[in-house]
């Protein structure tokens, strides 16, 4: 997301500046002493939402290609004696796939885990090896992994629990041999890793946070880590807070807006009034309701 933080952080000092311009004061304000206006605070959380957006976009659209250029190498065309072509297949450890496979991961440091997973559900190739998962093993208990085998398209997936602990997401991209699918390539990533870096710069220039949420109301990004995976809905933390299930509803219904709630501020005990805008990132068969929040 460097692009993003790039565009993040001239967004934030051209409006630092225009606010500034306003001040009959020789002191340069700080952040805190120009955020008493709420239309400017507004369109600074809006045109940091748009940024977080298209730089979501990109990322994941990077990922898919990364994807699609693996599973383009699982199988390769040799000539055969009576000269027609013929696939074979490009798994091992030496192998162009497996080349691949690492280049992604050592130039990616949100992904955890690059995969080939047969349309029978098993596991053909992994990179890194894993004690926990070996080629062979099935997957099949993954709901994601029997829809995408049912599919046979590019997925993006909600949330699933790590075997290491934690969670990752993942995109998928369909194998074929000829006209036949044999299976799908999957890029396993870290939401906390792949938001963290433009959600730090944000919080850091403009002490606006960063959440997001799949479309049945589980927190797939926070920067309390504690709170990805959780559930909004039918969640006992948030019994006294009904504000926050108005607001999710509204978000996983509707494409964008904006909406206020009261809670906790973040990593503390002390209810706050927050404002939040959002808006949704299409991809994969999938949503993705990104949003923007500040303290009032």
């Amino acid at each position: 997301m460097k692009r993003g933080l790039y565009f993040l952080y001239i967004t934030v000092i051209a409006v630092f500046f225009v606010l500034s311009s306003g001040c009959t004061s020789g002191e340069n304000p700080s952040f805190d002493a120009i955020s008493t206006s709420d239309e400017h605070v507004d369109n600074l959380m809006q045109s940091s939402l748009l940024v977080l957006q298209g730089d979501t976009y990109r990322g994941i659209e990077d990922l898919f290609l990364a994807a699609k250029e693996c599973s383009g190498l699982v199988y390769t065309k040799e000539a055969s004696s009576n000269t027609t072509s013929e696939n074979q297949i490009n798994i091992g450890s030496n192998s162009e796939l497996s080349l691949k496979m690492s280049e992604i991961i050592s130039e990616n440091k949100h992904v955890l885990s690059v995969a080939y997973i047969g349309n029978d559900g098993l596991l053909k190739e992994l990179l890194p090896e894993s004690d926990d998962l070996l080629p062979g093993d099935s997957l099949s208990y993954q709901d994601s992994v029997v829809l995408m085998n049912e599919n046979k398209i590019p997925m993006l997936t909600d949330l699933f629990e790590l075997k290491q602990g934690g969670y990752g997401a993942a995109v998928y991209y369909p194998v074929f041999s000829g006209d036949i699918y044999t299976g799908f390539i999957s890029i396993a990533f870290k939401p906390e890793k792949f938001f963290s870096e433009y959600a730090a710069l944000l919080k850091e220039k403009s002490d606006l946070e960063v959440m997001v949420l799949q479309t049945d109301g589980i927190i797939l990004y926070d920067p309390d880590e504690s709170e990805t995976g959780t559930p909004t809905f039918n969640n006992p933390e948030y019994a006294e807070f009904p504000e926050i299930i108005e607001a999710a509803e509204k978000i996983v219904k509707e494409w964008s807006g904006n909406t206020e709630y009261s809670y906790y501020s973040t990593g503390t005990k002390k209810t706050v009034k927050k404002r939040q805008f959002w808006t949704t990132v299409a991809a994969g068969e999938n949503e993705w309701k990104i949003t923007v929040i500040r303290n009032k």
